[in-house]
């Protein structure tokens, strides 16, 4: 699960989320507003995310179940615009069955040893 916390209140966070809309990647996340947030667990997730931390400097953030960490500021940004890359097949060898491997019948023309050698 992607979690992606924003204010409106920052042009930062904005330029964000309109970089999700734009990039046509907003349905991977689940975005939240903190700053009209109601539900308790947000609040509560918010408020220890932030503690310590000064709000301008932290937000937006994103929390991935798939990470190790939290992601601030310009990393979010990296983020969003390296996530377009993530599970493309071709970018995962896991992906790769069966390998097509040739029949070449090795003959006097497939081994030509003079070949080898430069003639000068």
């Amino acid at each position: 699960m992607k979690i992606i916390y924003y204010s409106e209140k920052y042009i930062y966070c904005i330029k964000i989320i309109e970089q999700l809309n734009n990039n046509n990647i907003n349905n991977l996340f689940k975005i939240i507003n903190i700053d009209n947030s109601k539900d308790p667990k947000e609040i509560k997730v918010i408020q220890t995310i932030l503690n310590n931390k000064n709000l301008k400097d932290s937000l937006p953030f994103i929390i991935d179940t798939n990470l190790n960490q939290i992601l601030y500021g310009k990393q979010v940004s990296n983020y969003i615009e390296n996530i377009k890359y993530f599970n493309i097949s071709t970018n995962n060898i896991l992906n790769i069955n069966n390998i097509n491997i040739p029949n070449i019948k090795e003959d006097e023309k497939a081994i030509n040893k003079d070949d080898l050698y430069l003639k000068l």
